[in-house]
């Protein structure tokens, strides 16, 4: 969302499809890990079955890239503790 707010033009996504599909075009390298993501969300939705554990780590390396979780390194220590 910040990059659309950087750009004048704010969008919040209101789905997991939309967040996914923002994620994997916005972020380099995050495509694949946004495609398995919601592929697996889906196949969650339809069975309400744990979504692989290398999904979940894939996902988490990109959102951990965004620049709201990448303050928390450059911050003063007893800022973030």
């Amino acid at each position: 969302m910040s990059q659309t707010l950087e750009a004048g033009d704010p969008q919040l996504p209101l789905t997991v499809d939309t967040t996914l599909e923002l994620l994997g075009a916005s972020v380099p390298g995050a495509r694949a890990a946004a495609e398995a993501a919601r592929e697996s969300y889906h196949e969650f939705a339809r069975t309400f079955g744990k979504p692989p554990d290398n999904v979940i780590a894939a996902l988490r390396q990109v959102v951990e890239r965004l620049p709201a979780y990448t303050v928390a390194e450059r911050a003063p220590a007893e800022l973030v503790s």
